[in-house]
Parts: structure tokens; sequence; C-alpha cells
């Protein structure tokens, strides 16, 4: 959101940053999914509710629908412009204004739209805790790029957005991303604070499915007990309580198999104990 002495501008973009929540909304409402408020921040505003009922591809999709209205704003007005050149003084700040916030909100920065659509992109390949790590890097090489544009500014005619630009993306560091799909699908910290009981479900997975596919059958109103069975031998090849699965989506990508994620999970605990120095 620019800080801004003119109106009608602050207006403006008042109205798409509005029209760009509203249009995550509609998105999320069509996947089952009521969001609960918009919250007006000094960034900008905030769409939110919960989440935990989208797949990985559901929440990339509702993240990318609000720059992308925005970016379909701004070329409808460049369309407009091309038939009737006449309207260009009446849409000028309307282009600007979608054409900015789109833009600025595909920035590979969590929480941005870019930056969620980029986590979920990372965690098909790599750990939570990896994806976001690189998420954090280019969250400190974007503010920096746009301090570093506000300096130059200085010499010239300065931008304050570009500061606040610069700051908004440095408060992103601090986020924990607590919105991704495995802690989101897993919150027990908390989880009793909705229930005095939560449901405890039990499932059988083969060693072959995925963690992605195992993520569609979990949901945050229960616990859960997993049994990964062999495909070969029919056997028992471990019982996961709900602190392991948990242990799963935090360590390891959505398209690592639950046998072989089970398994290097498995080694990690033996080789934490036996670097564990022996009680005196």
């Amino acid at each position: 959101m620019l800080i801004t002495d003119n109106g009608v501008l602050f207006a403006t973009y008042l109205c798409a940053v509005l029209l760009h929540e509203y249009a995550h909304h509609l998105l999320a409402l069509r996947f089952g999914l009521v969001m609960d408020e918009i919250r007006l921040e000094p960034s900008g505003a905030v769409l939110y509710g919960e989440l935990s009922g989208l797949s990985p591809v559901q929440e990339i999709a509702v993240a990318l629908i609000g720059p992308l209205f925005n970016l379909a704003v701004a070329l409808l007005c460049l369309a407009l412009w091309w038939v009737a050149p006449s309207f260009y003084p009446y849409t000028d700040l309307i282009m600007l204004s979608n054409l900015t916030l789109g833009l600025f909100n595909l920035l590979p920065v969590y929480p941005l739209d870019g930056g969620r659509v980029l986590l979920h992109l990372l965690c098909f390949r790599i750990s939570n805790r990896r994806a976001f790590a690189v998420l954090r890097r280019l969250s400190a090489v974007i503010s920096l790029a746009f301090f570093a544009a506000y300096l130059y500014s200085a010499f010239h005619t300065i931008n304050y957005t570009l500061a606040i630009a610069s700051v908004t993306v440095a408060f992103s560091l601090l986020e924990e991303g607590s919105e991704i799909s495995s802690r989101k699908a897993f919150a027990v910290k908390g989880m009793f604070f909705g229930s005095p009981v939560i449901p405890v479900k039990c499932l059988a997975v083969k060693e072959s499915a995925t963690l992605y596919q195992l993520l569609g059958y979990l949901n945050a109103d229960n616990c859960y007990e997993i049994t990964v069975y062999c495909e070969k031998t029919g056997g028992i090849i471990a019982k996961l309580s709900h602190k392991d699965v948990e242990a799963l989506f935090e360590q390891y990508p959505l398209s690592s198999t639950v046998g072989k994620s089970v398994e290097q999970l498995h080694n990690s605990v033996i080789c934490a104990l036996q670097q564990k120095p022996p009680k005196r």
C-alpha cells in the first residue's frame, strides 16, 4: 500500500487491494472454504481464514488469483487506451495501482502471494525447513535491492515507497510460515483450544505412497496414528504417532515416498541417540 498525500491515488490503491483480496475469497469459496475477514494493515490488506482444507495445488491457485486479477485489470486498461485513447486520463491511476500491486505480490517473499506459491513448489522437492531458508535468503536480497533503489532515488527524486517496500519485505523474514501444509494440517500446539476432545484416526498407508498423497487424507481436526505396510510382503514397516507424522512433513519434501521418509527418519533418530553423551 502506498502512503501518499494524493487522496484519489490512495482510494484507487485501496479499491485495488480490496478487489485483490476478494478474488482470493471467491476462489477459496469455490473450493468450499469461507474466509473470516479482511484486515487493513500498514502494508496493505490481509485476508484471514482457515486453509487446512485445501491441497497444495489449490493453495497455489488461491494465492495466484489475487495478483492475476490485478494484472488482468491493468491489461484491460491498456486495451481500453488502444481502442479509446480518450479514456486514459480517467483510468491511468487504475492501471498503475493494479499493475504495481499485482507485480509486488508476485515477488518470491513470504507471506506475499508469490512467496506462498514458491514455498509450495519448493516443498515438492525439498523439506519444509529448507524451503523457508531459501525464501528467507530471497527476501533478504529483495529487501536490500529495494533499499538500494531508495538510496539511489535520494540523489534524484526521493521515493519513499521504495523504503516502505524494503521494510515490508524485511519484516517478512520474521514470518514462521505457520500456514504451510505440514504445520497447518498437524497443528498439535494449541490444538485443544478449540475443543476438549480431538478424534484420533488410524490410517494404513503403502510404503510407495508419497507424502503429498498422504496429505490429502489429513486435516487439522484430528490426530493420526498411521501404519506403514510393505507392498511385497504385506508386513508392517512402521507405526507412526502424530508427532512422527509431523516430523515427516517438516523434514522431507512432499514428493518423497512414505517408506523412504520413514527409513530416513528412523536412521536420523538412531544417529541422534548414538551421538548423545551418556548421563553421569
